[in-house]
């Protein structure tokens, strides 16, 4: 069995801090890491995925979700998810919704204001799930979003829309700010002592195209684009388990897929010890069964994917390399920046 697995964060995003691998015990990891081949994986997940896909980039992500979550896939969508906007200093940083607690209440009321206020300019928004919200758009903007992702604890200011429209975009996106800012949603919010709502973030654009290849026999995740993905393609991405044992007992493909997304959230806020405690964690309930199987032959062959940074492949002939060295993640953190 050839095993895929995905491992977005796994690199801490700050290069200078590098006393964050300070005394952490992954046995597994470096063994892995130290055994395998590896060469640079500059794409990010969804590029990787594309790839692996055979579908042009820029993904059109909102296309893929918004079928998912039940939305008339005939329509233009972008995603216009809600996010906290954090003042630090000059700056302001993105928070997405996440980490918000926001309700289903919350997401109808502040929706609907948005569809008064924009009715004219043709835009409709729509919440199907409290934390992802999209805007139908009327006609095709010639404009370019920044992934949520990789925006989140950024300012603002660096990743605003480009593009022959932007201005347009610069403006609602003020508006949207004055008008959410003075709801009385957010008046109830900030009496519970919860983060505001400030805006919304709009990115997933991209010509909508079918998913006519899929590799994998057995794909396991609990990210949505994967599941849309999978969904798009008619085949199915179960949730992941908690430990690589379930997940073990479920699959029975020559060829499977999955996506650990414990370090994503930690990675994404800048939460040095979640991020820590997460990879210990993993260490022991994914990396320590996926290598003993791959000891024992049951699986031939491991790919561990470090998005925008490395893809490191291992056979099960590598358990008879003694020479090979554990490799420590802060070695393979040097490399990538180096």
């Amino acid at each position: 069995m050839h095993c895929t697995v995905l491992l977005p964060g796994l690199i801490w995003p700050d290069p200078e801090l590098t006393d964050i691998y300070r005394e952490l015990p992954l046995p597994n990891l470096q063994w892995l890491l130290g055994h395998a081949k590896r060469k640079p994986c500059p794409d990010s997940a969804e590029q990787w995925l594309a790839r692996q896909l055979q579908l042009q980039t820029p993904l059109p992500v909102a296309h893929f979700t918004a079928a998912l979550d039940g939305l008339d896939h005939g329509h233009n969508w972008l995603r216009a998810d809600p996010v906290h906007l954090q003042v630090n200093m000059d700056q302001l940083l993105l928070v997405p919704g996440s980490a918000l607690q926001i309700s289903a209440e919350d997401a109808d009321a502040l929706t609907t204001a948005l569809n008064r206020h924009f009715a004219e300019d043709g835009l409709q928004f729509v919440a199907p799930h409290p934390q992802r919200w999209y805007v139908r758009l009327t006609h095709t903007a010639a404009v370019t979003h920044t992934p949520l992702d990789q925006v989140a604890g950024q300012n603002i200011n660096d990743f605003l829309p480009q593009g022959a429209d932007a201005m347009r975009w610069h403006q609602w996106l003020n508006e949207i700010q004055m008008l959410l800012y003075t709801h009385p949603a957010n008046d109830a919010r900030e009496q519970q002592g919860l983060p505001l709502i400030h805006s919304v973030w709009f990115w997933g654009e991209g010509s909508p195209q079918p998913v006519r290849h899929w590799p994998w026999h057995h794909t396991s995740g609990n990210e949505l684009l994967l599941q849309a993905l999978a969904s798009a393609a008619n085949t199915s991405c179960v949730p992941l388990p908690a430990q690589a044992g379930q997940w073990l007992q479920q699959t029975g493909g020559s060829h499977s897929l999955i996506w650990l997304d414990q370090l994503q959230q930690a990675a994404l806020y800048g939460d040095a010890y979640a991020w820590r405690e997460a990879l210990k964690q993993l260490d022991q309930d994914w990396l320590a069964p996926l290598k003993a199987q791959l000891q024992s032959g049951q699986i031939q062959r491991l790919t561990l994917v470090v998005p925008g940074h490395c893809v490191a492949d291992i056979t099960s002939s590598s358990r008879w390399k003694f020479w090979r060295r554990p490799l420590p993640l802060a070695n393979l953190a040097a490399t990538v920046r180096n």
